[in-house]
């Protein structure tokens, strides 16, 4: 295989310990971290899985992308399992992994990649339709399409990395992203990624540009109107402040997905049109691989933080399961949502802190 066509990685971890072996500690710390976040994604996002299908003021569509990217995110921390069980066996047994375990590891990481992303981007879309179009969306956004829209995206990300995988795949790499990704390939992926980012960045902000305005003008409408017809202008305002609320939570997932992915696009995207080996080339770009590969997995852990922080229907739910109403003075029995906020099902408004 030529070094023109090689993207030379450090994602498997036996790469990571043989690279390190200088550092006596190095290897185990980046091990401990993998297992811990292991621990972190499956728990938390097993915790969004269930709040979703337990509590019923949940269950709105925009929430089916939550799941979604729940799922997506789940797989990761499967995936990092299988990929530490399987290196350290092929470390210690020398152990050569059939070719088709090998396409579904390397498949995994780079399809739940492209699932997060669109995700998103299908949750920015679902916020823009609320905001811009909020008679109308009752009525296109539905469970039904949700369902489409997430079955087409999961289907197109495979594709995405299985066709050009399966006909570019090189046997004599050995169990690596270099097996089943040329340069070109990557390039795709990072033309793809460049895209979403700013198709999202264009829907948030035509969002908070028209939402300021909409803001401006019931308070202006409330002003002059007269004594006692302001209700209705009151509840227009309390309604768009509540879905601004979960607008700026998935803003913060786009933030925080963009941060995690852009180093890990850019450093390989940019190893895959050089020569540059990462084993034997400079310190530094083995520490940059490294750090960039801990940042794309850490991503599939953070957002039912942010949930947990910034969205309250899913912190009150995430509190119910873990049994911690005693320290915010309610019981787990009397406690009920506030489904007020939600027009369930099909609903343009939903509770976030």
């Amino acid at each position: 295989m030529s070094t023109e066509t090689t993207i030379e990685t450090n994602v498997s971890v036996t790469t990571a310990v043989v690279a390190a072996a200088t550092d006596s500690t190095g290897p185990y710390v980046y091990l401990v971290f993998l297992c811990i976040l292991i621990v972190s994604i499956t728990v938390s996002n097993s915790l969004v899985l269930i709040a979703v299908n337990r509590y019923h003021s949940l269950q709105t569509v925009t929430n089916q992308y939550v799941i979604s990217l729940s799922v997506a995110d789940l797989l990761v921390g499967i995936g990092l399992v299988c990929w530490l069980i399987m290196d350290m066996v092929s470390w210690y047994a020398q152990w050569q992994p059939p070719d088709y375990i090998c396409f579904f590891r390397t498949g995994l990481a780079l399809v739940t990649i492209v699932v997060s992303m669109l995700n998103v981007l299908a949750i920015a879309v679902d916020r823009y339709v609320a905001i811009i179009y909020p008679f109308v969306y009752n009525t296109h956004m539905t469970y039904r399409v949700a369902n489409t829209v997430i079955a087409g995206l999961w289907t197109y990300a495979i594709l995405l990395f299985a066709i050009p995988a399966g006909l570019s795949a090189d046997r004599d790499a050995g169990c690596h992203f270099e097996s089943f990704v040329n340069k070109y390939h990557i390039l795709a992926y990072c033309i793809h990624y460049i895209i979403t980012f700013v198709v999202m960045l264009c829907l948030y902000s035509k969002i908070f540009a028209v939402s300021w305005h909409q803001m401006r003008e019931i308070q202006r409408l409330r002003i002059s109107a007269p004594a006692g017809d302001g209700r209705r202008d009151h509840h227009d305002l309390a309604s768009l402040k509540q879905t601004m609320r979960t607008v700026r939570v998935f803003l913060m997932v786009f933030g925080i997905l963009f941060t995690c992915l852009t180093p890990f696009y850019v450093l390989y995207t940019m190893l895959a049109f050089t020569e540059l080996n990462v084993e034997s080339g400079p310190t530094y770009m083995f520490n940059l691989t490294q750090t960039a590969d801990a940042l794309l997995f850490a991503n599939s852990t953070m957002n039912p933080f942010i949930y947990a922080w910034k969205y309250r229907e899913f912190k009150v739910a995430f509190k119910k399961l873990l049994g911690c109403y005693r320290f915010d003075g309610y019981s787990s029995n009397s406690y009920t949502f506030r489904e007020s906020t939600y027009t369930n099902r099909n609903g343009a408004h939903e509770g976030a802190a």
